[in-house]
């Protein structure tokens, strides 16, 4: 009997690694013919490998089970992942498995997707100097400050928020906590009063309903605490570059951008999704 038990994309790919590592492993006589045979003994060294050796592992081998049906259902963990996923959840999922940039990301160790995006604007736009000072606000897993504190070098200084832990970047300071509180973000700005900085960037979202009456006024309240630390902090000729959706409440919160700055572009990254409402709103006083 096999009995299935719940797993992560993590745990998932650490199994196949495994997995991978046991098939090129040369194993024992009865391992072999075992093999052969597609059944898996449980007193083999191959199955005594296979349980309890993955967190969340995907199968637990009780009695003599088939080789092949256990190699299927690791063939299969990304549709076994998604399986009780909403058709949304599944289409992204698919597709961010297949995607080249969280390929080449995780080739490089690059912390996340976003890194891209950041790259494509600034190769665009020219934000980022040896020596400025940024805050990079929903910094967490890192992609932003990973890619800005490599063009400000030693003599920057990046200061990083997010309600998500993230690990150290050399170079960032992290702090961490939750905007829509008003006494952190009261906080936060006591702690950046009579500091300047050259970039405020926003990467900010909540989580993403697909119902966009629920979501775009969530959207825009963190878009607009953004706004809110950029005004106290942004040095002369500072950027402001922050993420939102096309939805309601968008044109009232561009007006009130205008008010505060004298240039605003609208970014739309080649690595941003096609089918994707994101944008990124770009403001230089």
């Amino acid at each position: 009997m096999v009995h299935l038990i719940p797993m992560t994309v993590r745990g998932a790919e650490k199994l196949r690694k495994e997995l991978e590592q046991l098939k090129n492993t040369k194993r024992p006589r009865d391992d072999e013919s075992d093999f052969k045979k597609n059944l898996i003994s449980i007193n083999s060294p191959m199955s005594r490998g296979l349980i309890g050796k993955t967190v969340n592992t995907i199968a637990t081998i009780f009695t003599p089970s088939v080789m092949r049906f256990i190699i299927n259902i690791i063939k299969e963990s990304n549709n076994m992942i998604i399986k009780n996923k909403s058709n949304s959840s599944k289409r992204w999922l698919l597709e961010h498995f297949q995607d080249k940039y969280v390929k080449e990301a995780k080739k490089n160790k690059i912390r996340s997707r976003s890194w891209f995006k950041l790259k494509e604007i600034d190769k665009n736009n020219k934000l980022f100097k040896p020596g400025m000072n940024i805050i990079d606000l929903g910094a967490s897993p890192g992609g932003w400050s990973q890619y800005a504190v490599n063009k400000i070098g030693k003599t920057g200084s990046i200061l990083a928020y997010d309600i998500l832990p993230m690990k150290k970047i050399t170079g960032v300071k992290f702090f961490q906590g939750d905007f829509r509180n008003v006494n952190t973000l009261n906080f936060i700005l006591n702690n950046l009063s009579n500091k300047t900085f050259n970039v405020v960037m926003s990467d900010m979202a909540p989580n993403i309903t697909g119902c966009w009456s629920v979501d775009m006024p969530r959207i825009i309240e963190i878009c607009k605490i953004a706004l809110k630390i950029s005004r106290f902090v942004l040095a002369k000729n500072g950027v402001f570059l922050v993420k939102s959706f096309h939805g309601e409440g968008l044109n009232e919160f561009f007006k009130e951008i205008r008010t505060l700055f004298s240039k605003i572009k609208i970014c739309k990254p080649k690595t941003s999704r096609s089918r994707s409402r994101e944008i990124f709103i770009l403001a230089t006083r």
